[in-house]
């Protein structure tokens, strides 16, 4: 039988204080992605601002989310603290505990345009100097197929009548035009470009 598992994971910085920097950023993208494939999981996609950290994660069915994460953060901290990752001399501490939400296979693209959309979200923690995730569409657990958008064109995610529940006439500018302006395509990816 074929599982297909996936979580949203976020967590902060100690005190929420902005440590993290684009040295940092590109050290956490290596390495969360490494240890997860460890705890047989894979980072399917991950947002970040000076402050917190999110993470699209496909589980395999045996793979404990209180054990992954308790990895990730733990050995990332001590890893970084060690070696020296940042490039402001700030040491990385993270906050106790975590949110965790399951993610349906329906609402994958949506999750990843939203971790896709952090610098949009928080403009006062942007990291400054790091160009954004870099995904490897093949990193996958199991037998579950590469991310792709839904056969057919699917749906636009981000651009339709409501967002949230909050009408867009009730924003200065809808949410999906601040993600292109801000957001290269190079940086989204095709796949998702064309669903804002």
């Amino acid at each position: 039988m074929r599982s297909r598992l996936y979580v949203h994971l976020a967590w902060t910085t100690r005190d929420r204080e902005p440590v993290l920097d684009a040295g940092l950023a590109r050290f956490l993208c290596r390495f969360l992605r490494g240890t997860a494939r460890k705890e047989r999981a894979a980072i399917l996609a991950m947002g970040l601002v000076q402050t917190h950290v999110h993470l699209l994660v496909e589980l395999h069915p045996t793979t404990a989310v209180a054990s992954l994460v308790k990895r990730l953060k733990g050995a990332s901290s001590a890893v970084a603290r060690t070696e020296r990752h940042g490039l402001t001399g700030k040491r990385l501490y993270w906050a106790k505990g975590y949110n965790v939400q399951s993610v349906g296979v329906d609402q994958l693209e949506r999750v990843r345009l939203y971790l896709a959309a952090q610098p949009v979200h928080h403009p006062l923690e942007v990291i400054a100097g790091w160009t954004g995730d870099t995904v490897d569409p093949n990193d996958r657990v199991g037998d579950a197929a590469p991310l792709r958008p839904p056969e057919g064109g699917g749906q636009k995610l981000i651009a339709n009548s409501t967002d949230a529940g909050v009408p867009q006439t009730r924003r200065a500018k809808p949410r999906h035009e601040l993600i292109r302006a801000f957001l290269p395509q190079t940086l989204l990816g095709p796949e998702v470009a064309e669903y804002i």
